[in-house]
């Protein structure tokens, strides 16, 4: 009796309960699921980080090291492109634009 109660508690019935063997067998199944189903979630995490790590790393590096990045500073960028442009324009000997050609015209 003593060892029927052990089965019942256990989770093996008399009736329609899989013998112990079946079931360590499905619980060592389960565990090796479990091991493969968490592994390949892992790799997948470690590939996704290395991903986005791998395009940046020589200044993630340079960053580490105490280096700063210069200021992005977009209007300064503007500035000397629009002078390139002014410049080129003249060394070209192109004519004035016509709209600026009727503003002096109009002073």
């Amino acid at each position: 009796m003593t060892t029927e109660l052990i089965k019942i508690s256990n989770g093996y019935g008399s009736v329609n309960m899989p013998d112990p063997m079946v079931r360590q067998e499905a619980d060592i199944m389960m565990i090796v699921v479990s091991v493969l189903v968490f592994t390949g979630a892992l790799v997948a995490a470690i590939a996704t980080i290395a991903m986005m790590i791998a395009p940046q790393w020589r200044r993630i590096l340079h960053l580490a090291t105490g280096h700063t990045e210069p200021a992005f500073t977009p209007l300064a960028t503007l500035v000397v492109a629009e002078r390139r442009i002014a410049v080129r324009r003249w060394a070209a000997g192109s004519p004035v634009p016509a709209m600026a050609s009727r503003r002096r015209a109009a002073a």
